[in-house]
């Protein structure tokens, strides 16, 4: 391989490790359906009710994290 095939590889590999990294510290992530709130609206505004994708927490667990939990049978 040349030079320039082993720079993309590392530099491959460090986003791997930086992608690890944060899902390790920072397991949760903002809800995409509500946006972090936990809530939703009806269009007037009127009701106000859970969100159904985070049960009303407003976060979510990251792919990253999910994979990891999987892998080590938590």
């Amino acid at each position: 391989m040349e030079s320039g095939h082993w720079i993309l590889v590392g530099l491959a590999a460090a986003a791997v490790l930086k992608y690890v990294g944060s899902c390790a510290w920072w397991p949760f992530a903002p809800c995409w359906c509500c946006s972090g709130t936990g809530t939703h609206a009806r269009r007037d505004g009127a009701v106000w009710r859970a969100c159904r994708m985070c049960t009303g927490t407003g976060r979510r667990v990251r792919i990253g994290r999910t994979i990891y939990n999987r892998l080590s049978g938590r």
